[in-house]
């Protein structure tokens, strides 16, 4: 069974515009060269995640109203701009321009996807109670990307608390067979075949009336 992953659509909404911006910004300047602008993309999010993730003040201050916009572009160039290249730096600078650099995490992860989609590259993330040995690993993966007809760029997380089996996401698309989401399962189609035996009581009731 296939549930969706629960995410804000206002910000996944706001995160696939400035993605396609991203990579039509990096496209244009580039050219047709998809090892270089994979470097941008890897760049991006090596900085959400090595820099912003981790430094809460820096993205309040880049998200906040108290510094002006040329002050923002300023600490960004002085802080990455002999780092990554100008396209993330000017990248980043838009994004504060527009006051949605409180996205920018989500941002980046929608700009791996959209690159992956176009690359023919699917990204999947295993979530497993215990490491999977390295056999399993490898048979799970090969068995994915014959079902998707893609090639797969694999996360594993590991849950000690995952009550058995394995989840595994798609895309935004969660297939759950953990010994939790089989309960969850059980819940939910208790819980509506409960409202269904209260709706057919109401029409009855009402049908005397």
């Amino acid at each position: 069974m296939a549930v969706r992953r629960s995410f804000d659509p206002q910000v996944q909404q706001i995160a696939t515009v400035y993605a396609r911006g991203f990579l039509q910004a990096a496209t244009k300047e580039l050219g047709q060269q998809p090892e270089a602008v994979q470097s941008v993309v890897e760049e991006l999010e090596a900085l959400v995640t090595l820099v912003f993730a981790k430094q809460a003040g820096l993205v309040d201050r880049l998200s906040g109203s108290r510094m002006s916009l040329s002050e923002k572009v300023t600490l960004l160039q002085k802080i990455f701009g002999s780092r990554v290249s100008q396209i993330v730096v000017r990248f980043l600078g838009v994004v504060c321009q527009h006051g949605r650099f409180e996205s920018i995490q989500a941002i980046a992860v929608r700009v791996r996807e959209l690159f992956n989609a176009a690359s023919g590259v699917v990204s999947v993330t295993i979530t497993t109670a215990v490491e999977l040995p390295a056999d399993v690993e490898a048979r799970v993966t090969q068995n994915l990307a014959g079902a998707l007809g893609m090639k797969i760029e694999l996360t594993k997380s590991v849950q000690p608390d995952l009550l058995g089996g394995m989840q595994v996401r798609v895309g935004d698309t969660v297939f759950d067979g953990s010994v939790q989401g089989q309960l969850e399962r059980v819940r939910r189609t208790a819980f509506e075949r409960a409202a269904e035996r209260i709706r057919a009581e109401f029409d009855r009731f009402v049908s005397v009336q």
